[in-house]
């Protein structure tokens, strides 16, 4: 394991490709992202899948959320073809959110055609835009801490125990939002949706967009 220093804002190509090389060879890290510090690992690579779901102690058999650089991908992988929810995701990407969303296709990577919805996440980062965009493919994201603790705002709150388990830390000091994304589920059919975390991205924002690019006209 090895921690190397980068900023988020200004990352130098030397260490975005030591921590890329890592996650092509499918091992993990944990970086920060604008919310709060995260394991990644690239979303095809099933044993380092387990090893984070083991490193955070994790029950149940929900998917982890997929971190990508553009709104085409969300369609790609979801299988999923509406132009108003194009529209209306491209003006709310990139942003603290995580959109769950139907998944509509089968997957060369197997594991995800277990879940019937996907939770997707376009950060406002470049830290986190250039390793995904450098990897070439979608990366999981979660935070970095055991299930049910207080994710990591910054590096110094991370666990001694979890960065002794992973394959190397970026310490980019503070994250910006201090506080996990918005997760919000829309539901089949595009047009009603259920929050089911408040985080960093502001509800009333995400709900003014909503009425103006998915929900039903109703005059």
């Amino acid at each position: 394991m090895k921690i190397l220093y980068i900023d988020s804002q200004e990352p130098d190509l030397e260490n975005l490709r030591k921590a890329v090389n890592i996650l092509t060879s499918g091992g993990i890290i944990i970086h920060a992202t604008e919310t709060v510090y995260g394991f990644t690992a690239k979303w095809d690579q099933i044993n380092a899948l387990k090893r984070i779901t083991k490193i955070k102690s994790r029950i149940g058999s929900k998917p982890y959320s997929l971190m990508l650089s553009k709104v085409d991908d969300v369609f790609k992988i979801s299988g999923l073809e509406d132009n108003r929810l194009r529209e209306f995701l491209n003006v709310i990407y990139p942003a603290p959110i995580t959109l769950i969303l139907e998944r509509r296709k089968n997957l060369e990577s197997t594991y995800w055609n277990a879940f019937p919805e996907i939770g997707f996440r376009i950060p406002d980062h470049l830290l986190s835009t250039k390793l995904i965009e450098m990897v070439g493919d979608p990366l999981i994201t979660t935070s970095a801490n055991k299930s049910g603790e207080v994710p990591p705002r910054s590096f110094t709150e991370l666990s001694s125990e979890i960065i002794k388990k992973v394959d190397l830390v970026l310490n980019s000091g503070l994250c910006i939002f201090k506080v996990p994304s918005t997760i919000i589920k829309i539901h089949p059919g595009l047009y009603t949706y259920t929050v089911l975390r408040e985080g960093a991205y502001p509800t009333s924002q995400f709900q003014s967009n909503f009425r103006r690019y998915l929900q039903h006209d109703t005059e």
